[in-house]
């Protein structure tokens, strides 16, 4: 055999076994797997509020709602709880963070917009819940996916509504990285532990795996290339919120060990005008809202009644 075909070969074989490498790394992170409403995270940080979350859980779970559809721009189908509790033009539309459910994540959140006589939208997240797919972009196509909805809401009530866009962790991220849109009757948005940006999001949890940070980060950005077809690199928070003229309120816990509360802040420097951040102190990834209740409910309040609805 020829020393080129030999060359050949072993140049084949190890592309091959980069591009397997490649696929399990991206199956690793961006594979969204089906979960409980009550998978809660076990950690001392979450054990602390077990109980209260099954609670909220089983709340939300005892609600009447309609199952709702949408399709998305690239041929997905997306799943929504629709509840139409109230005899309002005002809907809040949820979107779960990474790897969670709509449920589990607003149980607490549900209560508040209840609270506020806002019918709701539960969505499951593109790969998760119902709707279909099997893996998630850390808020790349997900951000599309916030349109299609406020489309839906729009049609659903003749473009007579009020739109408010609630999101947590990767939910929260994802309707900061669709802001600079021009989005019909949206009213505003409300973050809980949003991410700065996919690469920020991935390279921080890689240091705190311990990681080679920059060896890793290009593998995992190379798979989602490759094998979900999107840049990690295409949309971010910051610049998105950026140029956005919709009121934004971020909540943020400074004990967050899954997102630094310092992603938000930098999230919230680049749009003063817009952006109004409250800090939770001692508050873990997306408990603020169980860390501090009263304080919970007291700013979202305060932020609701800030709108200018005529602007």
């Amino acid at each position: 055999m020829e020393i080129r075909a030999i060359l050949l070969i072993i140049f084949g074989s190890i592309l091959l076994l980069f591009l397997i490498a490649l696929f399990f790394i991206y199956m690793f992170v961006f594979y969204a797997p089906k979960q409980s409403d009550f998978n809660i995270p076990k950690n001392e940080q979450y054990d602390l509020f077990n109980d209260k979350m099954i609670e909220l859980v089983k709340d939300i779970q005892n609600i009447p709602y309609e199952d709702v559809y949408v399709a998305t721009k690239d041929g997905k189908t997306l799943h929504g709880r629709y509840y139409k509790l109230f005899d309002t033009n005002e809907v809040a539309i949820c979107f779960h963070g990474y790897r969670g459910t709509a449920v589990r994540d607003f149980s607490g959140g549900a209560h508040l917009v209840i609270e506020k006589k806002q019918n709701f939208i539960l969505v499951d997240q593109r790969g998760q819940g119902k709707s279909s797919g099997k893996f998630m972009s850390f808020g790349i196509k997900e951000r599309e996916d916030v349109e299609t909805w406020v489309t839906f809401v729009n049609q659903l009530y003749e473009n007579k509504c009020k739109i408010y866009l609630y999101g947590v962790s990767l939910g929260a991220a994802t309707i900061l990285m669709s802001a600079s849109k021009t989005y019909e009757n949206v009213i505003c948005f409300i973050a809980d532990s949003p991410y700065s940006s996919p690469k920020d999001i991935i390279q921080s949890v890689m240091k705190q795996m311990k990681l080679p940070v920059k060896a890793m980060y290009w593998l995992v950005y190379l798979s989602a290339l490759i094998y979900g077809h999107f840049n990690l690199h295409k949309y971010n928070a910051i610049d998105e919120v950026k140029n956005c003229k919709i009121p934004i309120l971020i909540i943020h816990g400074d004990d967050d060990r899954v997102v630094p509360v310092e992603m938000s802040k930098k999230i919230a420097e680049a749009n003063k005008k817009y952006v109004k951040l409250e800090i939770f102190k001692d508050a873990a990834h997306a408990l603020s809202y169980l860390y501090d209740e009263e304080k919970y409910k007291k700013c979202v309040s305060e932020f609701l009644n800030s709108l200018d609805f005529n602007a």
